[in-house]
């Protein structure tokens, strides 16, 4: 195997981590989109070490709540 076929075998894999975030971050937005305003504040606030929302939970709620008009 040359060079050049690793790297595109490491391209191909990021490519495909890729895919498989923005599908992950598609699901949650379509979620979200669902809840109720004070919800998605609580999913903003969430900073529990267990239980707590991820950092692209945070940032799918923040930008719904500011689509709807809030200012965070």
């Amino acid at each position: 195997m040359g060079f050049f076929d690793t790297v595109g075998d490491i391209a191909k894999g990021a490519a495909q981590g890729m895919i498989e975030k923005g599908n992950e971050m598609k699901e949650i937005k379509q979620k979200f989109d669902n809840y109720s305003d004070d919800k998605l504040a609580e999913i903003c606030e969430n900073d529990s070490f267990i239980g707590g929302s991820s950092s692209i939970e945070k940032s799918i709620a923040k930008k719904i709540l500011s689509d709807r008009g809030y200012s965070l």
